[in-house]
């Protein structure tokens, strides 16, 4: 078991008179660089209330972006293309399905039996109170969640603080080719702990492109919990359904429907100025009796002509990872030591170790120690490890963040970062920063995360949570260049200082050295790569 501890506009609605009932619903959060011409890809559904199918073409659909006109390129159906999916289950003290958490286990194990396909389906389960649990990861068979399934409540509901976890973490996890990314959520929509809102929630939905389909009791479908949902799941592209209190034959045929009626919009949206927050509106299609639910606003970074261009956030990454981390170098084995001094819990200062053995991709162990305090992840062939120990364990992992700082490839959002020119003592870098900025340059200590690469791309600078690191006195190791002097500041002031002391090449080191018996770990909620 894993402990995983902006607003968007208001959604506009187009209405048309209709017949059968059709409604179209866009999840086209964009975020990117606009300088000529970009490529955007958005989900959509739509959803049908009677059982013809619905075919759509580029020309059914007129799409504005900013109020110039977006070309729609292509509507790729999704139907029958297999899911990649988390199911979120309510496991709070308090619920008002009518029998309890037990009857919406019951739910969860019947959606599993009806709409997962085991040959071509991949899911992963979360329960959650007032925190969230991963404790089935990547099973393709449903049975094997059914069986996790939590089905007595305890605790308070942090309902949004999870779907924005797993809308983080289902990205990070290797996918089928071709597959889509889904969220199921079983509850009653309360939420009493979450440290995030409503239109937090949503907006990681939307940033992940991932739909949310919601499974909750009609007693909430007239109240507020019943309109948060709402707002949840057609915000995503998803859509909500409340069941009655007898869920003894519990049908999921309304949903299997949704899921074959869904498609990938691509667009195309040509323009040279303009701000971040761009609206968005479908202004017509060619079936009037469709209804379209749309973001008012998006997200949309552009520049002005004649601006200096940069390369991806990604690339200066993995530029970065490779000239400056022998771990993602030239394939050379090494084994680095370094030591670090700060303060222990009775107040006195105290030397600390980092180790880290690399022999391969799939054979390696990083390990700090403080006092009595033991932190260690390692892999050994397709297993991988994590051990921790003692009261000291988050300074521990801290240390082990500051050594590998710059993020998985596959943790992250490219349109979340936000990429300049800048000076850090006198050199100059590029400063590529995701979070919020205020308008004289002071970085939110929450939510900002920045990392500044010299010309050469070797990482000299990050930024997050709220500590400053600064990277020096470079020395050459197999064509890496690693920095053998790492300060972390916070507030201006040194909180602590680590020197690498040896990096050598690795000799024989037995299978055992990489195994940790009885902690197996799976990489999950982090955005280190190791």
């Amino acid at each position: 078991m894993i402990n995983f501890a902006q607003e968007l506009g208001d959604l506009l609605l187009y209405r048309r008179p209709m017949k059968p009932l059709l409604r179209l619903i866009l999840c086209c959060l964009v975020s990117g660089v606009l300088n000529a011409q970009q490529s955007i890809e958005a989900p959509i559904a739509v959803i049908v209330d009677n059982q013809n199918p619905i075919t759509l073409i580029p020309s059914d659909l007129k799409v504005e972006i900013g109020h110039r006109a977006a070309t729609v390129v292509s509507i790729t159906p999704l139907g029958g293309v297999g899911l990649q999916y988390v199911l979120l289950n309510d496991t709070s003290g308090r619920t008002q399905w009518p029998k309890g958490t037990k009857q919406q286990a019951a739910i969860a194990d019947e959606l599993l039996r009806q709409v997962v396909a085991a040959s071509s389906d991949v899911g992963s389960l979360v329960n959650f109170d007032d925190h969230a649990y991963i404790d089935v990861a990547n099973e393709k068979d449903p049975e094997k969640l059914s069986a996790k399934l939590g089905r007595t409540g305890r605790g308070s509901t942090a309902m949004y603080d999870t779907v924005i976890k797993s809308a983080k973490w289902l990205p990070t996890q290797a996918a089928t080719a071709g597959s889509r990314r889904v969220m199921f959520l079983l509850c009653d929509g309360e939420d009493n702990a979450s440290q995030h809102s409503l239109d937090q929630a949503t907006e990681a939905l939307q940033e992940a492109r991932i739909p949310i389909f919601i499974i909750a009791p009609s007693s909430v479908e007239g109240g507020k919990q019943g309109e948060a949902l709402r707002r949840l799941a057609n915000g995503s592209g998803g859509r909500v359904y409340f069941l009655p209190r007898d869920t003894r034959q519990v049908k999921f045929d309304l949903l299997k429907r949704d899921l074959a009626q869904s498609f990938l919009l691509k667009l195309t949206v040509s323009s040279s100025v303009g701000s971040e927050l761009m609206p968005v509106t479908i202004i017509d299609a060619s079936d009037p009796r469709i209804s379209i639910i749309g973001p008012s606003q998006i997200a949309v970074t552009m520049r002005p002509a004649g601006t200096e261009t940069f390369d991806s956030a990604h690339n200066y990454f993995e530029h970065g990872r490779h000239v400056g981390f022998p771990a993602f170098g030239n394939g050379t084995p090494y084994v680095l030591r370094a030591e670090f001094e700060a303060k222990a819990h009775d107040g006195t200062i105290a030397k600390g170790q980092y180790e880290d053995t690399w022999l391969s991709d799939t054979q390696w162990r990083r390990e700090v120690m403080f006092e009595k305090s033991r932190y260690v992840r390692s892999r050994n062939g397709d297993k991988t490890y994590q051990f921790a120990e003692g009261e000291n364990v988050g300074l521990l992992r801290f240390v082990m963040k500051i050594m590998e700082p710059i993020p998985a490839i596959d943790t992250f959002t490219e349109s979340d970062w936000r990429i300049k020119r800048d000076m850090v003592n006198g050199v100059r870098t590029v400063r590529v920063l995701a979070g919020y900025e205020s308008p004289e340059g002071k970085l939110d200590p929450e939510q900002a995360r920045g990392y500044w690469f010299d010309d050469t791309g070797l990482l000299i600078k990050t930024y997050f949570a709220g500590v400053e690191t600064q990277r020096s006195e470079f020395e050459d190791f197999a064509g890496v260049r690693i920095a053998q002097r790492v300060d972390a500041l916070q507030d201006g002031k040194l909180a602590m200082r680590i020197r690498v002391t040896e990096v050598s090449p690795a000799g024989t080191i037995p299978a055992k050295t990489f195994e940790v018996k009885g902690h197996e770990w799976t990489r999950a909620f982090t955005a280190e790569a190791r």
